[in-house]
């Protein structure tokens, strides 16, 4: 199959089809990948060759050399101590020992050198440890292994580090689960298609984003519900404390065909609720989004305003002088207990929802961190922390 760029639909569909099966194989084999024709997409070269055990692209110049690896690796693997970091003299004399009579061209010597360096890549396959097969297990789909990569539920798009085509079809997603290997995440994209992708450093690539947090919501086409959307328990609900609490918000992480809806609540834990009774387990929030990108942000980590942060405007400005109070602004409470005043924008916004809507929420950036305002709760929730922090209402607010 061709690797050459190329942007037609099927295309792109048999890359993916490609980078799935050869994570499959890469998970025990290297793989090696040689550029060529007239404009090779390097970058699924690379990816393909990087997340296989010792794999690595062979440019065309190198290609000669590369037919005698099998050997090179035949002879690395007869030397007989282990070697902790590449100590290239000590090779050199271990070769001379062992191999007296043979004479090693300096590219032959280049590539035992690098092969001992990872020599614990290329094990043969029965003493590799059995990894774990998580894309089809739905049981092991939904875990949460690593607190630096985005929490399951959270929302994303596309990032800058993107690989993959049109495989999103230029929408958001909702990561479902961590792979073992750390720095991957799996997403399912509201088309339905479920990958895996990088999020900062891995084993194999450092500080790779092929997703970024994102704050669009999940809109509904046909679907009664679908992975993605926000819900609060509802009427009828009967699951005990299993959301947290009354007014708590969870992110929907699948629906199965049965009616079974799998939820992950903000303070970690997840309920199965039968979607096919007449019951009203859960009720949907209602988000308001402003298309905005999240920055990363360390998980856990308060910021802390002492001052009205003014973002920049809007296309849309109007005329007339500003006032220093508002009739009715909105507050923040920090974690020293401190109330702060939404900028002017975001409190505008803030009205403009709360107006059309009291019972709705909406999307707000402060300080590069996206937060989700729940007004009929008072409080607001960073959507990668997930933390909780109150809010409140104040009438002819003056600033001081």
């Amino acid at each position: 199959m061709s690797i050459e760029t190329n942007s037609t639909h099927d295309h792109w569909q048999d890359v993916d089809h490609l980078l799935q099966v050869t994570r499959s194989i890469g998970k025990k084999n290297p793989i090696f990948c040689i550029p060529v024709g007239r404009n090779p997409n390097m970058t699924s070269l690379e990816f393909i060759s990087a997340q296989s055990r010792g794999g690595k692209i062979v440019c065309v110049s190198e290609a000669r050399q590369f037919a005698k690896y099998s050997h090179n690796i035949e002879t690395a693997s007869m030397l007989s101590f282990k070697y902790d970091n590449n100590d290239r003299e000590r090779i050199l004399t271990s070769l001379a020992c062992k191999f007296p009579e043979r004479v090693f061209t300096e590219m032959d010597l280049n590539d035992i050198i690098e092969i001992c360096s990872r020599k614990s890549l290329y094990l043969p396959v029965s003493e590799q440890e059995d990894e774990e097969e998580e894309d089809d297990d739905v049981e092991k789909l939904f875990v949460e292994r690593y607190p630096q990569l985005p929490r399951l539920g959270s929302r994303v798009k596309r990032g800058r580090d993107w690989i993959y085509d049109n495989r999103d079809n230029y929408g958001p997603g909702t990561v479902v689960g961590h792979l073992r290997e750390e720095g991957w995440v799996i997403v399912e994209w509201d088309t339905g298609f479920k990958f895996h992708y990088r999020f900062g450093s891995t084993q194999k690539f450092s500080n790779k984003y092929d997703i970024q947090l994102c704050n669009e919501p999940r809109i509904l086409g046909k679907e009664l519900i679908a992975t993605g959307c926000l819900v609060t328990r509802g009427k009828d609900w009967a699951w005990g404390n299993q959301d947290g609490g009354a007014g708590n918000i969870g992110t929907v992480l699948s629906v199965e065909g049965s009616g079974q809806v799998l939820v992950r609540w903000q303070h970690g834990f997840k309920n199965i609720s039968d979607g096919t009774s007449a019951k009203r387990d859960m009720e949907f929030e209602k988000p308001v989004s402003v298309n905005r990108s999240i920055l990363h942000v360390t998980r856990g980590k308060y910021f802390k305003n002492n001052s009205v942060v003014e973002k920049p405007t809007s296309d849309i400005e109007t005329d007339g002088p500003s006032f220093s109070f508002a009739v009715n602004q909105w507050c923040w409470k920090d974690c020293e207990g401190n109330w702060n005043p939404y900028s002017r924008e975001v409190n505008e916004r803030i009205n403009k929802c709360y107006k059309r809507d009291p019972k709705s929420t909406v999307i707000v950036n402060i300080q590069d961190q996206s937060y989700r305002v729940v007004m009929a709760k008072n409080r607001q929730i960073n959507q990668t922390t997930r933390d909780i922090s109150e809010i409140k209402l104040v009438t002819n607010w003056s600033s001081p």
